[in-house]
């Protein structure tokens, strides 16, 4: 049987790093000649296995890691090939952070995943969920990087300690916690400083020279189901930014759990600003996370954020699609 499936493995990937042997038989044996399996030791490894799935028509690209390896793929993907659609991708929940299936309904781990997969490529139909993507340019990098979520400030502080905690759901909500606490104890804690920067959104410029932290999405639900954006995200068209001051840490402190849960509106003082927007740029940039995977230079730059493609994304919840040519 010709592969269907390619699978990118990436044996750094928190749940890889500890079973990687076990988790590679899993995949190949449930799978078997439907799939051909590339482990990706580096950043270097990945165009090649992805040139290699385009020689053999592979249609579907499962992604054993977290959300900084579907980065780093799709990335790879449209960088390499810009005339081309990316395959159907499927999540299969191998990192630390994987709010991407959470997002499209994915719940099983990689080898019930592939399980499920095996009967719908047996069926020729698979259903199938588009989301958008970020199209992050920043000149310190040779090539625009795409993501679904992107933050600095405050949100790239706590991603920062959050690895040198070991992560995990676990680590993060206690980090949660540790940070809410010192902020109690200690408002004026470095840890939750402004950055100095021009920011602009959809053109407009904030009326303000610097801020507490600015997280952008094109998904709708971020980590243990934070719906933070009110406005509707149109898929491939916009994705939501929140923009906040420190003097709105003030003023909601004790309202944020709800908050996170239930959406933010924007604060006629524009201290935080919640909307769905087609750009964002930040001129004095001094480091981010997007989609988990931490950018610390050594240098200040501009960052461009704009709405990018759509992925095609295997999701219970989606419409079934054929995939026999």
């Amino acid at each position: 049987m010709k592969p269907v499936v390619g699978i990118i493995f990436n044996p750094y990937a928190r749940i890889n790093r500890e079973q990687k042997n076990r988790q590679i038989h899993l995949i190949e044996e449930i799978l078997g000649e439907k799939a051909l399996v590339r482990v990706t030791w580096s950043q270097e490894d990945i165009i090649p296995a992805l040139k290699e799935f385009k020689e053999a028509g592979i249609k579907i690209i499962g992604i054993s890691g977290g959300d900084g390896t579907i980065s780093s793929v799709v990335s790879a993907y449209i960088n390499s090939f810009s005339d081309l659609e990316v395959p159907i991708i499927v999540p299969m929940k191998g990192g630390t952070m994987n709010i991407v299936a959470s997002e499209v309904g994915i719940k099983t781990n990689q080898a019930e995943t592939c399980i499920i997969l095996s009967k719908y490529l047996e069926d020729g139909t698979v259903p199938i969920i588009e989301k958008g993507t970020l199209r992050i340019t920043d000149l310190r990098y040779s090539h625009p990087r795409y993501a679904f979520s992107w933050a600095d400030g405050l949100i790239y502080r706590f991603i920062k300690h959050y690895y040198k905690e070991g992560g995990g759901k676990a680590k993060a909500l206690k980090l949660m916690f540790k940070t809410a606490f010192l902020y109690f104890i200690n408002p004026n804690n470095s840890y939750f400083s402004e950055i100095k920067s021009k920011v602009y959104i959809d053109a407009e410029e904030i009326p303000f020279q610097s801020h507490l932290l600015i997280f952008s999405s094109s998904l709708e639900k971020t980590v243990f189901g934070f719906r933070v954006f009110k406005e509707k995200i149109e898929t491939g068209e916009n994705f939501g930014v929140l923009y906040v001051k420190y003097s709105f840490l003030q003023k909601s402190f004790y309202r944020i759990p709800l908050l996170l849960y239930f959406g933010i509106n924007t604060d006629p003082s524009k201290i935080v600003i919640s909307q769905v927007a087609k750009t964002l740029t930040v001129d004095g940039n001094r480091g981010y996370t997007f989609d988990g995977e931490v950018y610390d230079p050594d240098k200040e730059g501009y960052v461009k954020l704009e709405a990018g493609p759509k992925i095609k994304i295997i999701s219970p919840k989606g419409k079934p699609t054929s995939i026999c040519s």
